[in-house]
């Protein structure tokens, strides 16, 4: 069997975790026997990552970089799709069966549908990693405002976008009907995320729920479940941007140790945000996946605040295959993935005090927190079920 990836960016520019989902579910199935010929087909993270005048890049034998789309709103594709053209002759003498898409997104809607015409037999499958179909506002189902959406209307959607655009997002809503005429499947790593595609219309029996490849499949973990000693240390990893809610966490450290409790916030990611140092808070820096291990050697349990429906944070994952628990907002994919008093905490969101209470329970309850690591590396072995779940996803695919 033959697939190609096709992700909104690759992982050597790109961190995300859609990203590197896809990378994963190459990585695996090319090297399983019977899965000969994959590739991966990547959207550039910026223009200096191809030569002047290129719109494709190979970047190795089953590798390619395309140039970057550079409209989110209507979804173009910025490469010739001609039969003559630096792609078509790219993929030219390949016999992909399934066409695994991770995004539209930087790849652009008219290079998915080239990507069909190329390969009419293939089954097309796009696996949903936000909420770019109901949100044309960044795909968080977060308003303009700072309110949580929960699907948006033309004129929500537009007040959004500052106004004026009722046109331009009927020709959108176009070109993703046309776009998900020719998927054959749809699926999504949280039950949560896929509620919110039925409500904007998806039919039922088009789309299923895997979760996405764990990182343990790659990495062999030898950090032993967490004791506490000292003062409790919680960790956030990952982008740092506004939709994160770092500040909130910030604000919580404050008020607990105000409140007496012993406990340090160590922050591991860069991003746009600024923060100075201050008492309680310690910024690590950017981090490579090399580097995850020690990081999550470091810390008693893994804090979230995202202010968004997240709907399946890779962080979560990692952090149970440390056996480091998950403190996270009652929100979206991450009251699903955490499951309280199991493997995590639930607080509720954007409630200091609440998130106080959780941090209170961990620092004077050893025991607690034993409990929870051990439910949490017992879920991540769950979850190792992944990969023949895609697979025998792909040969129903193909019956």
């Amino acid at each position: 069997m033959s697939v190609l990836y096709v992700s909104h960016g690759h992982p050597d520019f790109a961190k995300g975790g859609g990203e590197l989902a896809a990378w994963r579910l190459f990585e695996a199935f090319r090297q399983r026997s019977g899965f000969e010929g994959c590739g991966f087909l990547a959207a550039a993270s910026s223009p200096d990552q191809l030569p002047a005048g290129s719109e494709v890049l190979g970047l190795g034998p089953d590798e390619w970089l395309i140039k970057r789309s550079p409209n989110p709103f209507f979804h173009d594709t910025a490469v010739n799709l001609s039969c003559g053209g630096q792609l078509h002759q790219a993929l030219a003498g390949r016999s992909f069966q399934i066409i695994h898409l991770h995004h539209y997104l930087h790849v652009g809607i008219d290079l998915v549908l080239a990507l069909k015409r190329w390969f009419p037999k293939a089954k097309l499958l796009l696996t949903l990693h936000d909420y770019w179909g109901p949100c044309v506002y960044e795909g968080r189902l977060l308003r303009a405002s700072g309110e949580l959406c929960s699907g948006g209307d033309p004129e929500s959607c537009d007040r959004c976008l500052g106004g004026g655009r009722r046109g331009e997002l009927a020709i959108r809503a176009r070109r993703l009907q046309r776009l998900f005429e020719v998927i054959d499947h749809l699926l999504c790593p949280s039950f949560f995320l896929k509620k919110r595609y039925l409500d904007w219309g998806v039919d039922p029996k088009n789309i299923s729920v895997i979760e996405n490849l764990p990182a343990e499949l790659y990495e062999e973990n030898t950090i032993e479940l967490c004791h506490q000693e000292g003062p409790l240390v919680i960790g956030f990893f990952g982008q740092i941007n506004p939709w994160k809610g770092l500040d909130f966490l910030i604000k919580s450290v404050h008020l607990a140790r105000d409140k007496g409790v012993e406990i340090v916030l160590e922050v591991n990611g860069v991003g746009s945000a600024n923060h100075e140092s201050v008492q309680g808070v310690r910024f690590n820096g950017a981090y490579s996946p090399d580097e995850l291990a020690a990081r999550m050697n470091r810390v008693h349990a893994v804090a979230m605040a995202s202010i968004w429906f997240e709907n399946s944070p890779m962080v979560i994952q990692e952090a149970y295959y440390y056996g480091r628990p998950v403190i996270a907002p009652d929100l979206g994919g991450m009251a699903e993935k955490v499951h309280h008093e199991v493997t995590g905490l639930l607080f509720t969101p954007g409630d200091l005090e609440s998130m106080v209470h959780m941090i209170e329970r961990l620092s004077r309850n050893n025991d607690l927190l034993n409990t929870l690591s051990s439910g949490a590396r017992c879920q991540s072995k769950k979850t190792l079920r992944m990969l023949p779940l895609h697979q025998e996803f792909y040969e129903s695919l193909l019956l």
